[in-house]
């Protein structure tokens, strides 16, 4: 039990040996890349390398490369990550930089607050998913053009278009209105038992329920026959009577 423990241990250990010299790797190319002036594609050699381990020091290179793409609110996350471990020798070793590089990229963030309803509608903002209303906080974006989508079952989609300037705040509010589209229970009901909506729209109209009335259908009846009987005794003062066995009328 004990020498299981010890060799799961060991591999454990190796493991996290591993990753780390595989991230300190990327990482280098990542470096490389930089110098020869290919921030974009270090990028994805630092994100690599952060998340294999996810060290002050990677988090703090991969948010310089972020920062040098414009990246401002991905880069302002990383570098915050790195700064706050006073204690790692290559944070301190790069402070001043790492501060100054997370100082440029809030220059260039603002935050937006978003209020609406219904609750539970979906909220995205620039692309990217930042949860449901109602939200718990203001949404730091990008400076620039921001497009805000905000979505439910049941209500028609909104989108708006802000222009937020670094270092900002707006309040925008969106409320959904309910989707005009949506069928109604009964035609949703019948539409699933394969009544198509055509056969659906040409339905005929039912009679009034006064036509439906068996009683008013019995009156006409008798109406009808006593018509039809003075007809045969009266017309032309003529009477028709039934043949007799021979097979002729009778005048």
């Amino acid at each position: 039990m004990v020498v299981g423990l010890l060799a799961f241990g060991w591999g454990a250990e190796g493991f996290a040996g591993e990753s780390e010299m595989r991230a300190e790797a990327l990482s280098k190319q990542g470096i490389e890349l930089r110098r020869a002036g290919k921030d974009s594609d270090a990028i994805p050699r630092f994100k690599q390398a952060y998340e294999l381990a996810a060290s002050p020091k990677n988090a703090g290179q991969y948010g310089l490369c972020l920062l040098a793409l414009s990246r401002w609110t991905d880069a302002d996350f990383f570098l915050t990550e790195a700064i706050v471990a006073k204690d790692d020798p290559w944070i301190k070793k790069n402070r001043s930089v790492l501060k100054d590089a997370s100082e440029t990229a809030k220059s260039h963030i603002g935050r937006v607050e978003i209020l609406g309803s219904p609750d539970g509608a979906k909220v995205i903002v620039s692309g990217r998913s930042v949860g449901a209303f109602p939200l718990n906080s203001d949404i730091p974006v990008n400076e620039g053009s921001v497009d805000i989508e905000v979505s439910a079952d049941g209500y028609a989609e909104n989108t708006r278009t802000l222009s937020v300037a670094g270092a900002s705040h707006q309040s925008v509010v969106i409320r959904l209105a309910p989707s005009l589209s949506k069928p109604s229970l009964a035609v949703a009901s019948m539409a699933s038992e394969g009544v198509s909506q055509s056969a659906i729209a040409n339905k005929p109209e039912d009679p009034p329920s006064v036509l439906r009335s068996p009683w008013l259908w019995a009156g006409v009846g008798v109406i009808v026959a006593a018509i039809g009987g003075s007809i045969l005794v009266t017309s032309g003062g003529m009477s028709y009577p039934h043949p007799d066995q021979k097979g002729g009328w009778q005048q």
